[in-house]
């Protein structure tokens, strides 16, 4: 069965392959609850459907190769945690800041080496620089009133400072990268620039860090990123 969705949910892994959840459909643009997985893109196997249609304009992470985790756009406040054993979708209460589209999300370990799922940005109609931060150890939320991004990471003068720096507010790519992740382009909502800019988020002081030296060649929004394997393009390496 091949996916005729748009606006999904997503994310990759190594051993999952691509799974994308909910959305909208291509032909009747009306929200869909599919959650499907392909390996090559061409064949897509259906996972039990999602618990709500608001699945549309929101972000998944996996957690080690056998949980999803997906913040659903404006519709819904929750979180959702997928069992990939079980088949079973199970909420893990609502979002502080609420669910909101375009918003950007990942899987990092605090400094007690506890693990967190992080949801940062996104549209919302007063404050779309909001990070919410879920702990998987304690069950317990907590948030940050501004999305900091900064070039140093342990200059605490900059950790709640006005964000006068260009930062991907929404509509960016959610990356996994090692421990943490990456938030890659997106739209600056103050400025109405497209970004070409990509930060990682830094567990240990909570904010998302400019990486240095490296930006798409295009500025982009509501675009799709993962990492390949570098054989695949022989020409870029």
């Amino acid at each position: 069965m091949q996916y005729l969705g748009f606006a999904s949910a997503y994310a990759h892994h190594d051993r999952l392959g691509l799974i994308v959840a909910g959305g909208r459909d291509a032909g009747s643009d009306a929200y869909i609850q599919n959650v499907q997985q392909t390996f090559d893109a061409i064949f897509f196997d259906d996972l039990e459907d999602a618990p709500t249609d608001d699945f549309a304009y929101g972000c998944m992470t996996i957690l080690n190769g056998s949980t999803l985790y997906v913040a659903p756009g404006s519709g819904d406040d929750q979180l959702y945690e997928y069992n990939m054993m079980t088949s079973t979708w199970t909420s893990m209460g609502d979002i502080p800041s609420g669910g909101r589209n375009h918003l950007g999300c990942g899987v990092a370990k605090n400094r007690l080496g506890q693990t967190e799922i992080i949801i940062a940005g996104g549209l919302l109609p007063e404050d779309d620089v909001s990070v919410d931060i879920y702990n998987l150890d304690t069950s317990e939320w907590k948030t940050s009133s501004k999305l900091c991004m900064n070039i140093f990471s342990l200059m605490l003068t900059n950790m709640f400072a006005d964000n006068s720096l260009p930062i991907p507010k929404w509509g960016m790519a959610s990356v996994p990268y090692g421990d943490t992740f990456l938030l890659v382009g997106g739209y600056n909502e103050n400025s109405g620039d497209y970004l070409e800019t990509i930060y990682v988020f830094e567990p240990f002081s909570e904010t998302f860090n400019l990486v240095q030296g490296v930006r798409l060649k295009t500025a982009r929004r509501l675009h799709t990123a993962f990492f390949v394997d570098a054989m695949s393009f022989p020409e870029c390496t």
